[in-house]
């Protein structure tokens, strides 16, 4: 039991180590693709970093009745789970070279 426990802590750290340098160092990165527009899962896309950094909550964002919630909870919740349309809404005015 010592062991597994032994092994969960040295897994944890490398764990720790890894997100360290993947969000607190910066890293160069190249695209393949140029010139993609930016949509942001939430409505004020100025509040992106501070929302991420959790120093405010979604349901601060003062945008939030042009997201089509019915409320500031129901917004915080869809907010954090719409990634990936966001991500598919920048490929299509890409690809379809307009604006969605």
């Amino acid at each position: 039991m010592r062991e597994i426990r032994t092994y969960k802590n040295v897994l944890l750290l490398i764990l720790k180590k890894s997100l360290y340098r993947f969000f607190y160092k910066p890293q160069k990165i190249s695209f393949l693709h140029k010139n993609i527009p930016y949509f942001s899962q939430w409505e004020s896309p100025t509040l992106v970093d501070t929302i991420v950094r959790k120093k405010i909550s979604a349901k601060d964002d003062p945008r939030w009745k042009n997201s089509g919630a019915k409320t500031k909870a129901e917004y915080e919740l869809w907010s954090h789970n719409t990634c990936g349309m966001a991500c598919l809404k920048m490929i299509l005015a890409k690809e379809l070279g307009k604006e969605i």
